[in-house]
């Protein structure tokens, strides 16, 4: 793999429940995951403390450059995190708001505290999670309107700041800003308050900064080694999995799914966003809430089991292998957090749909399965990439799962390769920080040498048959899900509901309190 057992490379993966950080010297690989501290709060937010996310990560890398013994080099650290998720950060780096994450609802909602409609309009708030609504939200909070020349940063970017000192953030994840043109730079229009926060744009191969003295005492790092900035998880899944080309697309599961695959060439940016390696574009598709839902059922249906172990592949393969394809016609729809593609619906929420006694609890968690899968294929086939797609690389917790795998497969009729380092994100990031230090001319040569496979799953024809019915299903059943839900939460925008005002209270209002008063407060990560 790498040119030499004594050079090592870090790579920094800020998610959304968990932060992992990988070290690669030679053949050797050492990867640290730790809790990523998120807090969900019954009035929709969804935070991380800044503070205590550094502390983490701090001490991750310590620990795995302590693992790596005094006879590695660490020669560069590469950076990954969710998006779009944002903190306001001060002149010094102190953090002045809580990372506020893609998961959290408030920059949603309107002055009163209701879902913003869907209406289509130009309102941030009504188009779903984006940076552009969270970033007016956070330059709306009163404490930060006392404040001066403080920044908005990703969570990783937020990370570089104390690596380094500058505040910057990659030309990759700033495509992904309405505001921003890779020809222009930022471009914030509209009588937006927020184009003087904005920090500047560099790309994600290159070094924002080197590591500081403080930050090399605090986390074992050489001082003045580069600091690649890397991008957005989904995008660094991706490259961890060399999706470089055409043909191959990565299914990335964590928390959610991201299906990413490179957009043909005469496609560019006009609907696509910029990759992480030069010159490319990245087709990106969100799929809410796999990993998520698979934690859920196995926390309700397999508890004592599930908390008994922090590797669940055993319990899953068990449960899979009792349960025949289709789950005895049981369909779950995953939208527990709401819906991001192939539309965003932040309204919209999860199902199990044909429930009758009959069903186990093994049907249920593979309906889980297999409904995380059906939401892939929705989101491959709206991308109009299904039939250029040859091959599926797995990254992310979830393709730790052979059974999973093998009913993607068979779901989307396409091989499914499991990827040899599963952390993708993480090994994107060091494959950034390999080809920004120098010792890879090319991010075709530094994947080449770093990525690799450990089997491929073949879709079984028979099997297909079964997931093609239970798909068309599973499709019908979503669209008559999100015309109940919209009764439920009021955010129905027909005619015939617009000609009657929506009630300051009423059944659609109390339902929506009561769903949002048995959320957790809290939601710590357990891998899988």
């Amino acid at each position: 793999m790498n040119r030499n057992r004594n050079e090592a490379y870090v790579g920094i993966d800020v998610g959304t429940s968990s932060v992992k950080v990988g070290l690669l010297a030679g053949d050797s690989y050492h990867v640290v995951t730790r809790p990523a501290g998120l807090v969900v709060s019954r009035a929709g937010g969804a935070e991380q403390d800044a503070r205590g996310l550094w502390a983490t990560v701090a001490g991750a890398i310590r620990e795995v450059v302590h693992a790596a013994g005094d006879d590695v080099h660490v020669r560069a650290v590469g950076l990954s995190g969710h998006s779009p998720s944002l903190v306001a950060a001060g002149p010094s780096g102190d953090p002045l708001t809580p990372v506020i994450t893609w998961m959290d609802r408030r920059p949603l909602l309107d002055g009163r505290g209701n879902p913003a409609p869907l209406d289509g309009s130009a309102d941030y708030r009504a188009q779903g999670p984006s940076f552009e609504a969270t970033a007016q939200w956070l330059a709306s909070l009163r404490a930060l309107q006392a404040e001066s020349g403080w920044v908005l940063l990703q969570p990783k970017d937020f990370i570089a700041l104390r690596l380094t000192g500058r505040a910057c953030i990659d030309s990759s994840s700033a495509s992904c800003f309405s505001w921003y043109d890779p020809a222009r730079g930022w471009d914030v229009r509209g009588g937006h308050d927020v184009a003087a926060f904005l920090p500047s744009v560099v790309h994600p191969w290159e070094a924002c900064g080197t590591v500081t003295h403080e930050a090399a005492r605090e986390t074992g790092l050489p001082a003045g080694i580069p600091v690649a900035p890397g991008g957005i998880d989904a995008v660094m899944e991706a490259l961890g999995a060399g999706i470089l080309g055409p043909g191959a697309a990565c299914d990335a599961t964590g928390t959610s799914t991201c299906v990413s695959l490179v957009c043909p060439a005469e496609e560019g940016q006009g609907s696509c966003m910029c990759h992480v390696a030069p010159g490319r574009f990245l087709r990106v598709a969100p799929v809410s809430y796999t990993g998520g839902s698979l934690k859920w059922a196995l926390s309700v249906l397999f508890p004592a089991e599930a908390s008994a172990t922090h590797d669940w592949r055993e319990l899953v393969t068990e449960a899979v292998a009792a349960s025949r394809p289709g789950a005895s016609g049981l369909l779950f729809i995953p939208h527990l957090v709401g819906q991001r593609s192939p539309k965003a619906n932040p309204h919209a929420r999860g199902a199990f749909v044909g429930l009758e006694p009959k069903h186990t609890r093994a049907d249920m968690l593979r309906a889980v399965l297999e409904g995380c899968s059906y939401a892939v294929r929705e989101s491959l086939e709206a991308m109009s990439c299904h039939q250029m797609t040859a091959e599926m690389r797995a990254v992310g917790s979830g393709a730790r799962h052979d059974p999973w795998l093998q009913i993607k497969a068979d779901v989307l009729g396409i091989p499914y390769k499991g990827m040899s380092i599963t952390e993708g994100a993480v090994l994107g990031a060091i494959v950034l920080a390999g080809h920004c230090c120098g010792d890879f001319a090319s991010l075709e040569e530094a994947t080449r040498r770093l990525v690799s496979w450990r089997r491929v799953f073949d879709p079984c024809d028979d099997v297909r048959r079964v997931y093609d019915v239970m798909y068309e299903a599973y499709r019908e059943a979503s669209i008559g899900l999100e015309r109940a839900q919209e009764v439920l939460t009021g955010t129905r925008t027909d005619a015939c509901w617009e000609e009657a005002p929506a009630p300051e209270t009423g059944p659609g209002l109390q339902a929506h309190a009561l769903m949002r008063d048995t959320e957790d407060e809290t939601c710590q990560e357990t891998s899988s």
